[in-house]
């Protein structure tokens, strides 16, 4: 996790927080992304990960329906996302999620799970 107000060139606004309680506890993230960066972000479920409140860091799943419009997000555009996660049983509060290219955060940004 990188420090408290660390910005970083891709933004994320989030516009659908959900938690499918049936079966497992599937969390979906739906947020605008912002690329402020110089170079095109390429938008794949491999590159995000969420960290919850203890520490805890979970990959995004790579077997649900992960969208991203468009799949490459030029330089000062925008793309809409929906990233699932597995969350562990009654998980609430806090959650970040990173997006990491070539071992480097290049986007960053929290919202809670209620």
């Amino acid at each position: 996790m990188l420090p408290a107000g660390t910005k970083t060139a891709v933004t994320f606004q989030f516009t659908d927080v959900a938690v499918a309680s049936g079966g497992g506890h599937l969390l979906r993230l739906g947020f605008t992304m912002n690329n402020g960066s110089g170079d095109p972000q390429l938008c794949d479920s491999s590159l995000f990960s969420l960290q919850l409140s203890d520490g805890t860091v979970l990959d995004a799943d790579a077997s649900a329906n992960a969208q991203c419009d468009p799949d490459m997000i030029d330089p000062g555009s925008q793309g809409k996302s929906t990233m699932y996660f597995n969350l562990p049983k009654d998980y609430t509060g806090p959650v970040t999620l990173f997006m990491v290219v070539d071992d480097k955060i290049v986007g960053q940004g929290t919202t809670n799970v209620q």
